[in-house]
């Protein structure tokens, strides 16, 4: 029982920072530049945060595949691989 919790906890939290990562990068989206000045060569430009926008996407429904087989697939994932599964996202 302790470990399902600890399994939805770390999982809880991964997801939140996914929701709180797609959040920071579509305001960034906003205010970076097109293009970068030719003058500062490490900034950041709209197209590498559409990238990392959609790796939080991809992130969220990485995270809700386990549960979407468990609910249609009637397959029962153990804890222990959930958590390893939340660690490696």
């Amino acid at each position: 029982m302790k470990k399902l919790l600890n399994a939805k906890l770390i999982f809880i939290f991964v997801f939140l920072t996914f929701i709180t990562s797609l959040v920071y990068v579509s305001i960034r989206i906003v205010l970076a530049p097109a293009v970068a000045p030719y003058s500062e060569i490490a900034v950041r430009v709209k197209g590498d945060y559409v990238f990392m926008l959609l790796r939080c996407i991809f992130g969220i429904f990485a995270m809700l595949f386990p549960v979407f087989l468990e609910h249609k697939v009637n397959l029962k994932i153990p804890s222990a691989m959930l958590i390893i599964y939340a660690v490696f996202l």
